[in-house]
């Protein structure tokens, strides 16, 4: 099975993205990987500050602006999300408005997105689990992550959801 894994760090939670993250895996391990960063738009959020930046120390900006990390994103997306089930962790507002800014923003775009988006948590909750908790997922089955990283780290949580997928799908 192909997965399409991805995550978004934005400035608060319904504020703009400014780093995202996204894996394609198969049955066999990491296809291929995609980061992208760009300045934040307005004053930081201060969550953000001190919960998300020091996970991204090492990541640097890519892009100048919102408007062409999604663009870049929107290429990586049409060439590997056509035969791979798209997985996020709670989507909600923070992936989903990446999403929408994307194919909202070109009317030939409209009917392209990823669909169905797979939402981990549901997923999770669906089996019995804690829906909003990864990490006691990955701590409670001994799962690691192929990823020298943390949590708030876009490229790290992707890799955690594709793990995550992986193992309760292989557990049914």
């Amino acid at each position: 099975m192909d997965i399409l894994s991805f995550d978004v760090e934005s400035n608060g939670l319904h504020g703009q993205g400014f780093a995202i993250g996204a894996i394609l895996t198969n049955d066999y391990g990491t296809v291929t990987e995609f980061t992208a960063r760009c300045p934040i738009d307005g004053p930081v959020d201060l969550w953000v500050l001190e919960n998300v930046l020091p996970a991204l120390d090492d990541m640097q900006e890519t892009h100048t602006s919102y408007e062409s990390m999604l663009d870049d994103f929107y290429v990586f997306l049409r060439r590997h999300s056509k035969d791979a089930k798209t997985l996020t962790f709670i989507p909600w507002p923070v992936e989903t408005r990446v999403l929408s800014d994307i194919f909202s923003s070109d009317v030939d775009r409209w009917f392209e997105g990823p669909f169905p988006l797979t939402d981990l948590s549901t997923a999770l909750d669906t089996l019995g689990f804690h829906a909003t908790s990864d990490s006691d997922y990955m701590r409670n089955h001994n799962l690691i992550v192929e990823f020298n990283g943390t949590g708030h780290h876009p490229l790290y949580d992707a890799y955690v959801a594709d793990v995550i997928y992986r193992h309760l799908m292989s557990s049914k």
